[in-house]
């Protein structure tokens, strides 16, 4: 479904994808990512980590589909798994140059952080309480962050990018 956020278009959805337990398992211990990987992100977080895109085609081709569906171009970019251990949080960042980002959740324990959206032009923020299995696809323009995680189960979500 399309709706906007204030002004922005946003696409949700509930993912018929759901990876199995062993690849969340595999995903926490899953290696950051390092600064020459192949995708083009270049920084070694310890919140993003790196997992083989056929692992996750499913999802990735599910999520791409839903923007076609809604009229938009989306030739892949990049992806990676982001972790939350507790009390950790991500910093405002948008992730231009790419056209669309996206975030789906595959483990939310309760006390997750929400995923915070700005809208600049306007001076307004809104948040979106995560949900497992759920996706939102946003324009990589807009910024985000995401509050301290809060459980001592670690949330781990896909984050994608698209041109």
């Amino acid at each position: 479904m399309m709706q906007n956020l204030f002004t922005v278009p946003i696409i949700t959805g509930k993912t018929l994808n759901m990876p199995d337990q062993d690849f969340i398992d595999r995903a926490i211990n899953a290696p950051t990512l390092a600064e020459n990987t192949n995708d083009g992100l270049d920084f070694a977080d310890p919140k993003d980590r790196k997992i083989s895109k056929q692992e996750i085609i499913g999802l990735i081709e599910e999520m791409t589909q839903k923007l076609k569906d809604c009229g938009e171009s989306a030739e892949y970019e990049s992806h990676w798994i982001h972790v939350h251990n507790k009390n950790m949080s991500t910093n405002t960042h948008g992730h231009l140059p790419s056209s669309w980002s996206a975030a789906c959740y595959l483990q939310v324990p309760e006390r997750s952080g929400k995923l915070c959206f700005i809208v600049e032009e306007l001076g307004l923020q809104a948040a979106v309480t995560p949900e497992k299995g759920k996706y939102i696809i946003f324009p990589s323009r807009l910024k985000h962050f995401v509050t301290a995680h809060g459980s001592d189960t670690p949330r781990v979500s896909l984050s994608v990018n698209w041109r």
